[in-house]
């Protein structure tokens, strides 16, 4: 709504209203966008290089990588921590559908295929699939057709059997079969 329109008819006619009244829109309107600007720093999602650093100095964090993606990764896994599944864990680091898990439950085995724009972050992801994945469950990670191979023991033999306390194989994971 314009500022002109709050002001009875006979007023809007006056030209000194109407010049009042477009400053004021202009200012007005600047203000919005920054209202809603300084909103977007709060989630880390849409944060700026202001807001990640924000964050940064709230959790104590010393930037190591200058990607901001890479900081927000960062951010995320410390907030989280390991309260929350690898699907909804890889869906909240990275994002929906930019990335496929592909489970081998009898070979104890994961192959993740993470869209390209991920390989700068490539570091943090085989990080925290270390942290999470059991000692018994190898996997390998491409970025589309560039390979990466990983495991979390020192061999690549063939481990039978890992399942959850319920019984399932990967279970716990979170993984859809």
């Amino acid at each position: 709504m314009k500022y002109i329109e709050y002001y009875p008819q006979v007023l809007r006619e006056a030209l000194e209203i109407q010049i009042l009244s477009r400053i004021f829109d202009s200012y007005l309107g600047r203000l919005n966008e920054d209202t809603e600007a300084l909103s977007r720093e709060f989630y880390i999602s849409t944060a700026t290089e202001i807001g990640i650093s924000i964050w940064e100095k709230a959790l104590n964090i010393r930037p190591e990588n200058p990607d901001i993606e890479a900081r927000r990764l960062v951010i995320r896994s410390l907030l989280f921590k390991d309260r929350i599944s690898l699907r909804t864990r890889l869906d909240v680091l990275i994002g929906e559908n930019k990335y496929s898990v592909i489970p081998n439950s009898p070979e104890c085995y994961i192959y993740f295929y993470f869209l390209y724009e991920l390989y700068g972050v490539k570091d943090i992801i085989i990080d925290m699939l270390e942290k999470v994945l059991p000692l018994n469950l190898n996997y390998d990670i491409g970025f589309n057709g560039t390979f990466e191979f990983g495991d979390t023991e020192e061999s690549n033999d063939e481990i039978k059997g890992f399942a959850d306390a319920a019984g399932s194989i990967g279970g716990y994971l979170g993984l859809d079969y």
